[in-house]
């Protein structure tokens, strides 16, 4: 997934390992709780309330799958020039300390269709290697 879906394909992933065995997101919202709330305020509390709940989080989520032998491989793209590039590094960061099969990689781009054209081939020949 990519943007918003990039975080909802690690979520998804994440919360039934048993049916997902990899998850990708390309310029993933890897802090759904930041950008709620800084960029989509009243959206994020019509969504998740005050606070974005540990089952919604991907900090939590990576955290608490970890122990589980069908946790997912995990594959997250980052354009050097996304708004985002901060976020994504700080989950990558996280998902580095635990044990899952991961690869975090970062290229030139920005938010934009045309770098997610671009890396979702890469994401193709990961997923099916």
């Amino acid at each position: 997934g990519n943007s918003m879906g990039g975080y909802g394909a690690m979520k998804t992933a994440l919360k039934s390992p048993e049916s997902f065995v990899a998850a990708a997101g390309l310029s993933s919202v890897a802090d759904v709780d930041k950008f709620m709330k800084e960029r989509a305020p009243e959206l994020g509390k019509v969504i998740f309330g005050d606070e974005v709940p540990a089952s919604e989080d991907l900090f939590a989520l990576t955290t608490a799958c970890e122990s589980n032998p069908l946790r997912p491989r995990l594959y997250m793209i980052e354009g050097l020039g996304d708004f985002m590039l901060e976020e994504n590094r700080r989950l990558a960061a996280h998902i580095k300390t635990l044990n899952y099969d991961f690869t975090y990689e970062e290229y030139e781009g920005i938010h934009d269709w045309a770098f997610w054209d671009t890396y979702v081939q890469k994401v193709l020949s990961w997923m099916f290697d």
